[in-house]
């Protein structure tokens, strides 16, 4: 039994619905040519950045409109069920990717998929589309490359209950910062303090940007030194308020503003950055993931803290028969951790 999915209808504004996608059945292909290899799926991601695809077609890179009736594309791992004269994957390798949202397919080696020797096992295939995928790495590269963390500062990262923000707030207690996070439920700020978040906050509690600052100042009455930011808006210009001098804001997502027709234009940070001598810098995880050195740093470092229990992870799974609900999950805040979509 072979299948996809896809995309039924655009949808220009407003939180991707369920119903705007569908599974496709299609057959299995049953020839492998030479330098191919037949790839079986078992987990799809979805992430915020997939709701920009639905909204038109059009557009280049990452961000191109998905095709109407044709499979969805993103971030997957699967097992190598036949290969075909391939010199870096044979039968039974995990491989882990970008590629279509298809239960069986057959791939040209070298087009966008890596043989991952991370030792993940087969029940943990999903790790590689998380904690070892695209979210993982953004956690990674944004603490170390873009924020430059060092020990004894301040964090604040928000959205800190989801696939990065989990991940940015560990990273940075590795580090010895002290890390306030904010996320939308009691259970979730519960499993931040697990996590060993210094401090918590319920976003919803407040009310504008000064309400962030006034909750920030309660716990470093000093302000913070980092930003990670995965919201935007009064997050953002919380947080802006709250820096302190040579402080460093990575840019990662602005998930309060996706979907929006009209995305709410923070005022012009440009003169408190200025005045605090800041930084503000947006980054998007494929220039680290195009980078095969890169990479096999980050797969060694993340793997071997999550080997060794310093890194935990939250993951919610759900079948590809809900593949709508677990993209509208991201928005709803329906989903702890990384939200998985399992192919059967």
């Amino acid at each position: 039994d072979n299948y996809f999915v896809t995309l039924k209808e655009y949808q220009p504004t407003g939180a991707p619905r369920p119903d705007i996608f569908e599974i496709k059945q299609t057959d299995k292909p049953t020839a492998v040519p030479e330098g191919h290899f037949l790839l079986r799926v078992d987990y799809i991601s979805v992430d915020p950045y997939l709701s920009f695809k639905v909204r038109q077609p059009g557009g280049h890179g990452e961000f191109e409109g998905f095709t109407l009736g044709a499979p969805l594309e993103g971030f997957l791992a699967g097992v190598v069920e036949d290969a075909t004269g391939c010199k870096g994957v044979k039968k039974g390798d995990v491989v882990a990717g970008m590629g279509r949202y298809q239960r069986f397919q057959v791939v040209k080696e070298g087009t966008g998929f890596l043989n991952v020797a991370t030792g993940v096992s087969d029940d943990h295939l999903s790790y590689l589309i998380g904690v070892l995928g695209m979210p993982g790495c953004t956690a990674w590269a944004g603490v170390k490359y873009v924020l430059e963390a060092k020990e004894g500062q301040v964090l604040f990262v928000s959205g800190a209950a989801g696939a990065v923000g989990s991940l940015v707030g560990q990273l940075g207690r590795l580090k010895g910062l002290t890390v306030i996070g904010s996320a939308g439920s009691a259970d979730k700020l519960e499993r931040l303090k697990s996590f060993g978040f210094t401090h918590v906050f319920n976003y919803k509690e407040c009310k504008s940007a000064a309400d962030v600052e006034r909750k920030l100042r309660e716990f470093c009455p000093d302000g913070i030194d980092l930003y990670f930011d995965n919201v935007g808006g009064d997050h953002l210009q919380g947080a802006i308020a709250a820096l302190r001098e040579h402080g460093r804001i990575a840019i990662c997502g602005q998930i309060s503003q996706y979907g929006a027709g009209s995305p709410e234009l923070v005022p012009n940070p440009s003169f408190p950055l200025l005045m605090k001598k800041a930084r503000m810098e947006g980054f998007l995880v494929f220039d680290w993931l195009s980078q095969p050195e890169e990479m096999k740093k980050f797969y060694s470092e993340m793997g071997g803290w999550l080997k060794s229990g310093a890194v935990s992870v939250d993951e919610t799974e759900f079948p590809v028969s809900r593949f709508g609900d677990a993209m509208a999950a991201l928005f709803s805040g329906g989903n702890l951790g990384k939200a998985v979509v399992k192919m059967e």
